[in-house]
C-alpha cells in the first residue's frame, strides 16, 4: 500500500479531465458527445477550463462559503435479486423513472443521476425517449457509471467488464449523456485493479459504498457497534484515521482515479432526510417530515456531524439513493431551508447536485488528498465461490463470445449477430449475478436460461464461423488422409487435444508438414490428436492418417499411478486411507511437497454473501474444518497416446465426487474436471501442498495480477482469485473465478463447492439459497509463468473456457494459407484480450493486457485481417489519436497502460 501526498504540478493535468463531463456551467460549455449507430463520437470541444468559482456559482454556491455539503439524488436498482428484472421494473424502476422525469420538468434546481443502462434502456424502450435528452443534454439528468448494471468488480474477467461499460455508455451517449465518474455503491469489495479498467475506459472517478473493515449499517443502527471493525489495517480504518471520503485510487498498472468512499450508512444516508424510520427497498418505513424546516434541518445538521472527520477538501457528499427508492419530490426546497436558516450560523452551504458534480470540485483540492494503492477487499467472502453453476456460466459465455469475435472480424465484419448474447453476458457482471447472491427462483428462472440460450446461440454462430473459416484456407497441401483445420481463438500459441467424427480402428496419427503428432479413438465415430503449436488467433491444418506415434502414457497398480506426457511426471500414491497426487513435475522441476489433491470439508454457517468464521460476534457463526478425504479409488479412463485420463472418486457425506484428470502428450498441465455438489452448511476446496511456500499468494484478477497476503481481517482469510493463483512455483489455473486460501503450513486451497443456503440467525444480508444440483468445474495444475509476468497463466486459464476449434474439411483452394494469424502481437507480458468488429467506428479493436508496471513496448504485425491505419481510442471505442506509424509489416508501440485499445482499420472498410 503506498500513501503519499500528490505533488502539486500535477494538479494542472488532472483537473482537465476532471471536468470533461460538463456540458453546461455559467456560460463555460463543453459540447456534448452524442452519437448514435456506428458514428464514431466527436471529441470534446473544450472552452478554458472552468475554475472553482465557476463551478459554484453555476450552483449558486457563494464563493465565500467555507464548507458544502452536496444532496445527490438517484436510486439504486439491482437489475435482479430478490425480483427479476422484468418484475422490478414493474413494481419499482419505471415509476422512479417517471417520477425523476416530473421533478426535473417542473424544478430547474433539481438533478438526478442513473447508473443501470439496463433499465433506462427498458423505460426508452417503453416510454421513448421523453425528456431524458433535454435534461441530459443540461447536466440536470446525468449518467453515472454507465455500465449495463452496476457491477461486481471481482470475479468477472476484465473483458466482460469492459463490455458492459461499452454497451451501457453507448446507449447514454445515443440520449446526449457521457458519463466520466463511475459508480459502485453496493459493490461487496473491489479489485485493486479499478482505477486501471476505469481510467482505460476514460472515467476519472469513482463512488463506492463498502470498504474492507466496515460494519454494515445493520450492525451500526441495531446492534449500536462502532462503523469500523477493530483489529486489521483496513481501509476503512486508515480512511478514518486519515479523515477523509476521497483520495487518489492508483492500480498496480498505473492507473489512477479520484475515488469517494460513502462512510454513513453507504449509499443511503440521505434516504432519511425527511424520514424519521428507515428506507429499505423501494418502501419507506416511519413517519415522513417532508412539512417540516425543523426536522429536515436536523437531519442535515447529523449529516455535518458525521461527515465532518472524513473531511479533506471543502465538499461533503450526502447520497440519496437507496435501493429502488422514489425521488424525494422536494430536495431543493430542504436545501433552502437550511441555507436560510443555517448558513449564516454554520458556514455550511446545502445544494442538490450531481455525485460528477461533486467530484468536479473535490477535483481542484486533488493535491490535498493521499494516493493510496488499495485493495478493497474483503468485506463479504462467502460470495466468492457461491453458486458455482452460476459462475462457470457467465465465464463460458464470455469466453465462447471473445472467442468467436476474432473471426467475425475477418469474415463478417460488419455482424451484429453476436449482440443479443452479450446482453446477459454483461448482465451477469451484476453485484447480484455473478456474486450468487440472488434468491433461489432468480437463479433458476432467469440467470441460468439466460445463460444457456446465450450459449447455445454462440455456439451456432461458432459453428458457422469455423465452416466458414475452414473454407476459406488452402487445405491442397496436405499431406494424405482427412484434411483437419484446427482454430486457436486464445492469446498464445497453444498445443491441445481435439476431437473430430472420424471412424478410424487401430493405431493413428496426425500430421502437420513434417511434424508429427499422437492420436487416438475416442468412441467408434471420432478420433482425437495433439493439434500442436496452433497460432494464436490463428490456425493450423492437420491430416490423419493410419500410422502409430509414440505420446502420453499412464499406468496403474495397486498402491501407485504415474502419468507422463514427456514434459509433465505425475504420481499418485494410495493406501488404507486412500488415494493423493504425491509428485508433479514439469520439466524436471518437482512442484509439490506433500499429498495433494485432498478434498478438505468445512462446517459453514455463513449465506450467500459471507463465511461463518466473518461473523465474530455471533454466537452461531462458524466456519470450521471437519474432515480431509482422499479420493477412494482411481480408474484408468484414457490410455494415450494423444491424451490420458485418470478418474479419482470419493465420497462426501454421502455425495459422489468425480475428478477425471487429464493431460495431453506433450503438455505441461494436469487438467481436472471435477463433478459433484455440497451438502447443507458445507463448503469443499481442493488441498495441494505446494514444494516452494511463499507467505503470500499471487493470483489474476481483472486486468492485472495482485499478490495478497495469507491473512487478513478473517480467519481463515479468503480471497477472490479470477484467472489463476499461486504459491511457490505452483500455479491452479482456474475456469471460473472462486476463492482461496493459503494455510500457514504451507499448503493451497480453492473452493470446489460451497452449499451454505442461510446467514446466522443474528444478521440477515439478503436471500438465502440452496446450491444443491451437481456441477461440473474446471482447473487446472503447472508451472507458474515467472517469465511471462502470469501470461501463461491467464492463457491457460483462458484455455479451460475457450478451447481449440477443429473443422473436418475437404481438399480444397482457399484465400488464406494453411497455417496462419489474424494479426500478431508480441510483447513480454502483453496479452490480447480480444480482437472484434468495431461497435463504434471501422475496422477492428484491438485490447491488450500488458501485466505488471511500466511502459512496454509491443509489435503489432499483420495477418490475415487487413487494416493499414492504427489507432488509439479509449476501451469504450472512443476519442481516436495517433497510435504508431505502421510499415509495410506492422508497428511498434509503447504500453503505457495496464488495458489498452487499439483500432485496426483497413484503407477501405468492408
Amino acid at each position: 500500500m503506498s500513501e503519499s501526498l500528490t505533488a502539486s504540478a500535477r494538479q494542472s493535468a488532472r483537473v482537465a479531465p476532471a471536468v470533461l463531463a460538463l456540458v453546461c456551467i455559467g456560460n463555460v460549455c463543453v459540447a456534448s458527445l452524442g452519437g448514435c449507430g456506428d458514428a464514431r463520437p466527436a471529441p470534446p470541444v473544450l472552452q478554458p477550463a472552468p475554475t472553482e468559482r465557476d463551478v459554484r456559482g453555476a450552483f449558486g454556491i457563494p464563493a465565500e462559503a467555507d464548507r458544502v455539503l452536496i444532496l445527490s439524488q438517484s436510486s439504486h436498482l439491482d437489475i435482479d435479486w430478490k425480483k427479476a428484472f422484468e418484475q422490478y421494473y414493474r413494481d419499482h424502476v419505471e415509476q422512479v423513472f417517471l417520477d425523476a422525469e416530473a421533478i426535473l420538468d417542473r424544478d430547474p434546481r433539481a438533478y438526478y443521476s442513473v447508473a443501470e443502462m439496463a433499465y433506462l434502456a427498458e423505460h426508452v424502450a417503453a416510454h421513448g425517449d421523453g425528456a431524458w435528452p433535454r435534461h441530459l443534454g443540461s447536466g440536470h439528468a446525468r449518467v453515472v457509471g454507465g455500465g449495463m448494471t452496476t457491477p461486481d468488480t471481482l470475479l468477472p474477467t476484465d473483458e466482460a467488464l469492459l463490455r458492459d461499460y461499452l454497451l451501457g455508455t453507448e446507449f447514454a451517449e445515443r440520449l446526449g449523456a457521457r458519463p466520466h465518474a463511475a459508480w459502485l455503491p453496493d459493490s461487496f469489495g473491489h479489485s485493486p485493479t479499478v482505477p486501471d479498467l476505469l481510467s482505460s475506459a476514460g472515467f476519472t472517478s469513482v463512488g463506492f459504498g463498502r470498504a474492507d473493515g466496515a460494519r454494515r449499517s445493520y450492525e451500526v443502527i441495531v446492534g449500536k457497534l462502532d462503523p469500523v471493525l477493530p483489529g486489521a489495517t483496513t481501509t476503512a480504518s486508515v480512511l478514518r484515521d486519515l479523515g477523509t471520503a476521497d483520495f487518489v485510487w492508483r492500480g498496480p498498472g498505473g492507473g489512477e482515479v479520484l475515488a469517494h468512499y460513502m462512510p454513513v450508512r453507504e449509499y443511503c444516508q440521505g434516504d432519511t432526510i425527511d424520514l424519521a424510520g428507515i428506507a429499505l427497498g423501494g418502501t419507506r418505513i416511519g413517519v415522513d417530515h417532508d412539512d417540516d424546516p425543523a426536522f429536515v434541518r436536523g437531519q442535515l445538521d447529523e449529516y455535518i456531524t458525521q461527515l465532518t472527520p472524513y473531511q479533506r477538501t471543502p465538499y461533503m457528499f450526502v447520497p440519496v439513493g437507496c435501493d429502488f427508492q422514489p425521488p424525494r419530490p422536494n430536495l431543493t426546497q430542504y436545501a433552502q431551508w437550511w441555507n436560510d436558516a443555517e448558513y449564516a450560523r454554520t458556514g455550511v452551504w446545502v445544494t442538490t447536485a450531481t455525485f460528477e458534480d461533486y467530484m468536479r470540485l473535490v477535483a481542484f483540492h486533488r493535491d490535498a488528498l493521499p494516493v493510496m494503492e488499495r485493495d478493497i477487499t474483503p468485506v463479504w467472502t462467502g460470495f466468492y465461490a457461491s453458486r458455482p453453476r452460476v459462475k462457470r456460466a457467465a465465464r463460458e459465455l464470455v469466453d465462447s463470445l471473445v472467442g468467436v469475435e476474432p473471426f467475425l472480424a475477418l469474415l463478417e465484419p460488419r455482424s451484429v449477430e453476436l449482440a443479443a448474447a452479450w446482453r446477459p453476458a454483461v448482465l451477469a457482471n451484476h453485484h447480484d449475478w455473478i456474486t450468487g447472491t440472488s434468491k433461489d427462483a432468480v437463479v433458476t428462472d432467469e440467470q441460468l436460461p439466460q445463460l444457456t440460450a446465450a450459449r447455445a446461440a454462440t455456439d451456432q454462430t461458432q459453428q458457422r464461423v469455423k465452416a466458414g473459416l475452414a473454407a476459406a484456407v488452402d487445405t491442397t497441401g496436405a499431406a494424405g488422409g482427412e484434411v483437419v483445420v484446427v482454430v486457436n481463438p486464445g492469446p498464445l500459441a497453444r498445443s491441445e487435444v481435439v476431437e473430430v467424427p472420424l471412424a478410424i480402428t487401430g493405431p493413428v496419427r496426425a500430421r502437420a508438414g513434417e511434424l508429427v503428432v499422437p492420436a487416438q479413438p475416442v468412441a467408434p465415430d471420432r478420433v482425437a490428436f495433439v493439434a500442436e503449436a496452433v497460432p494464436a488467433l490463428g490456425w493450423r491444418t492437420f491430416s490423419i492418417e493410419p500410422a502409430a506415434a509414440p505420446g502420453a502414457s499412464v499406468t496403474l497398480d495397486a498402491s501407485t499411478a504415474h502419468l507422463s506426457t514427456g514434459r509433465l511426471e505425475a504420481r499418485w500414491s494410495g493406501d488404507s486411507t486412500g488415494w493423493a497426487l504425491s509428485s508433479l513435475a514439469v520439466d524436471g522441476a518437482e512442484l509439490l511437497a506433500d499429498a495433494s489433491l485432498v478434498w478438505v470439508t468445512y462446517h459453514d454457517t455463513g449465506g450467500l454473501y459471507r463465511i461463518g468464521s466473518e461473523r465474530v460476534d455471533c454466537a452461531d457463526a462458524e466456519f470450521v474444518e471437519l474432515q480431509r478425504t482422499r479420493f477412494e479409488k482411481l480408474s484408468i479412463v484414457e490410455a494415450g497416446p494423444a491424451r490420458v485420463t485418470l478418474r479419482g472418486t470419493a465420497k462426501l457425506d454421502g455425495r459422489p465426487m468425480t475428478v477425471d484428470m487429464i493431460a495431453a502428450a506433450g503438455g505441461a498441465s494436469l487438467e481436472l474436471r471435477v463433478t459433484g455438489s455440497a451438502a447443507t452448511d458445507r463448503t469443499i476446496m481442493l488441498r495441494v501442498q505446494p514444494s516452494a511456500a511463499d507467505d503470500a499468494l499471487t493470483m489474476g484478477v481483472a486486468a492485472g495480477v495482485v499478490t495478497r497476503p495469507l491473512a487478513h481481517h478473517y480467519e481463515p482469510s479468503l480471497w477472490p482469485a479470477v484467472t489463476w493463483v499461486a504459491r511457490g512455483e505452483l500455479a491452479v489455473h482456474l475456469g471460473q473465478s472462486t476463492a482461496v486460501h493459503g494455510t500457514p503450513s504451507g499448503a493451497l486451497e480453492w473452493v470446489a463447492f460451497r452449499n451454505a443456503p442461510a446467514e446466522p440467525s443474528c444478521d440477515d444480508v439478503g436471500p438465502s439459497g440452496i446450491e444443491d444440483g451437481e456441477a461440473t468445474i474446471a482447473f487446472s495444475l503447472g508451472r507458474r509463468d515467472r517469465a511471462g509476468q502470469g501470461a501463461a497463466d491467464v492463457a491457460a486459464s483462458i484455455a479451460l473456457s475457450r478451447p481449440l476449434w477443429a473443422a473436418l474439411t475437404g481438399r480444397h483452394a482457399g484465400t488464406l494459407a494453411a497455417e496462419g494469424r489474424l494479426v500478431s502481437v508480441d510483447g513480454d507480458g502483453v496479452l490480447v484480450t480480444a480482437l472484434k468488429p468495431a461497435t463504434r467506428g471501422d475496422g477492428a479493436i484491438l485490447h491488450l493486457l500488458r501485466l505488471g508496471s511500466g511502459p512496454r513496448a509491443v509489435r503489432i504485425d499483420r495477418g490475415a485481417l487487413p487494416w493499414t491505419t492504427l489507432t488509439r481510442p479509449d476501451a469504450l471505442e472512443r476519442d481516436d489519436v495517433p497510435f504508431g506509424e505502421p510499415t509495410e509489416r506492422g508497428v511498434t508501440v509503447t504500453l503505457d497502460a495496464a488495458v489498452t485499445a487499439v483500432r485496426l482499420t483497413p484503407t477501405s472498410p468492408p
